[in-house]
């Protein structure tokens, strides 16, 4: 079986910004939904920071994530299964409070996740690791102790791996926490990069200058094979903005590059 892994989609992202929300569309409209039919996609696991702003909501982005994400993924039938990330969580010690069991308790195909769970997408147990603070970092450490799993998704902060392409975290977990897991897949690093077992997917676009021509997307895993993670890929997304003007010049899926036309004058 096949599903998608998406992460820190950071919906109201830049001030709630039009411009930006209307470039998001473009990877949403013209990749992630497309790619989701092809594929034959039912399930999406959300790994964390799907809002950006910790502490409230702007209704206009509110509306926006529901009117072209949600509302589309119900439509669909798809089950969307979200962690919360260090975004979504009110608090920076527990998780407890959080935006998407608030903003979403009227979608029946979303479940949330506030602490470390154990689901099981077709044949493959997979345990999900939330935002890990100082309310649950010992409840975390003993179910990945007890686990039984051998993948594990989540939005995890560990040393070593590259914030962005100038920036490596030399502080957080340390990566033998998740040493007995065959595959570690984690958001909250925009960037991608990988040990070899425990991988950042990056976020699905550029939000920032530091992100320009990095690669961007989503991943569809195989819960059967566990070997491939296909990355469909936003990449070369280039933006140019003056003060009310954002471009994009771009965008690339696989081996297919398409001239778009500016998103917004």
């Amino acid at each position: 079986m096949k599903v998608a892994i998406i992460t820190d989609q950071h919906f109201g992202a830049r001030k709630n910004s039009k411009l930006f929300h209307d470039y998001f569309l473009k990877f949403y409209e013209e990749i992630f939904f497309p790619t989701l039919e092809k594929e034959g996609i039912t399930t999406i696991i959300d790994m964390g920071d799907t809002f950006d702003n910790r502490t409230g909501i702007n209704f206009a982005a509110l509306a926006w994530a529901k009117d072209n994400y949600y509302d589309r993924l119900h439509k669909m039938g798809i089950k969307v299964h979200t962690i919360v990330g260090n975004h979504t969580a009110y608090y920076k010690n527990t998780n407890s409070i959080n935006a998407v069991d608030l903003l979403l308790r009227e979608y029946d195909n979303v479940e949330i996740y506030s602490e470390p769970t154990e689901i099981k997408v077709d044949n493959l147990n997979i345990l999900l690791i939330p935002w890990i603070n100082q309310e649950n970092e010992a409840d975390t450490l003993k179910i990945i102790e007890k686990t039984d799993c051998k993948c594990a998704m989540g939005h995890l902060e560990l040393q070593g791996f590259r914030v962005n392409r100038q920036i490596v975290m030399e502080h957080g977990m340390e990566c033998s926490v998740f040493e007995k897991f065959s595959h570690v897949f984690s958001g909250h690093y925009h960037t991608r990069s990988t040990n070899g077992k425990i991988s950042y997917l990056g976020n699905p676009y550029e939000m920032f200058w530091s992100d320009v021509n990095d690669a961007r997307g989503f991943h569809i895993f195989d819960t059967e094979t566990l070997e491939k993670l296909q990355s469909i890929t936003h990449i070369e997304c280039s933006i140019t903005f003056t003060m009310r003007t954002l471009h994009i010049k771009h965008l690339t899926l696989g081996n297919t590059k398409q001239d778009c036309k500016s998103c917004c004058s």
